[in-house]
């Protein structure tokens, strides 16, 4: 399976000019940045089977451009909408500051296990479509940290694989940019050779965004999917 972990375009909030609700809209700017983002998807060429976003405008706008981009045969690609990946919750419109509670990492990562479960475990366990799957997410920042947090958990560190050039920046602790893309390739046992050395990959490198402070291992003694293997293609 390959999964790409997308942040939306430049909204409203982005640069102050909506509160942060989910009706805040594209900037022009952001506008051509989802234009840009589709027709890269479209030349490379990566074809999606699903692309799922959270129903905040600014992601479901973002996903629907990138989907009227896709060259299909078939009926076309629709964003399916959900509210677990929405962004982390500060409260609403003009509630006083000491009103807003601000959810907590607990709560979105409760979130995103669902969504892990509902959405994307059922596509890697069907092994007819596993193999060949491409999926799209379309959601925001931090709640792309805690999606990124929750997949460390599930694989545990030695089945992630880092290319040499795959993340730029401070890969310690993943930030995504407007239109900031992770590819990420998802397969039952290692990464295949060719993967190894056409990208220089640097095998079992526990991921420096697993804390000092691990989770206790489940009562399985391992993590769910160890295994498997996550590698990360480019971000």
């Amino acid at each position: 399976m390959k999964l790409f972990l997308i942040r939306h375009a430049e909204c409203q909030r982005n640069v102050g000019q909506a509160l942060d609700t989910g009706h805040s809209g594209l900037t022009p700017l952001g506008r051509e940045q989802a234009q840009r983002l589709a027709r890269y998807f479209r030349d490379r060429p990566i074809r999606f089977n699903r692309v799922l976003s959270s129903d905040y405008n600014r992601a479901t706008v973002t996903a629907r451009v990138i989907c009227r981009h896709q060259l299909r045969s078939g009926p076309a690609l629709e964003p399916f909408q959900t509210a677990k990946l929405r962004e982390q919750c500060f409260g609403y419109g003009s509630m006083p500051m000491s009103a807003m509670r601000v959810e907590s990492i607990a709560s979105m990562k409760m979130r995103i296990n669902g969504f892990l479960r509902d959405q994307i475990l059922p596509l890697m366990a069907d092994r007819t479509t596993s193999s060949h799957a491409v999926i799209g997410v379309v959601a925001h920042g931090m709640i792309l940290q805690v999606l990124w947090s929750c997949l460390s958990d599930l694989f545990g560190s030695q089945s992630f694989h880092l290319t040499r050039n795959a993340i730029t920046g401070d890969y310690m602790h993943p930030v995504w940019s407007n239109t900031g893309v992770m590819e990420l390739d998802i397969r039952p046992g290692g990464p295949p050779l060719e993967m190894l050395l056409a990208n220089a990959v640097q095998m079992n490198v526990e991921p420096p965004w697993i804390m000092k402070t691990k989770p206790p291992t489940p009562l399985g003694g391992s993590p769910p999917l160890m295994g498997w293997s996550v590698t990360i293609l480019a971000h």
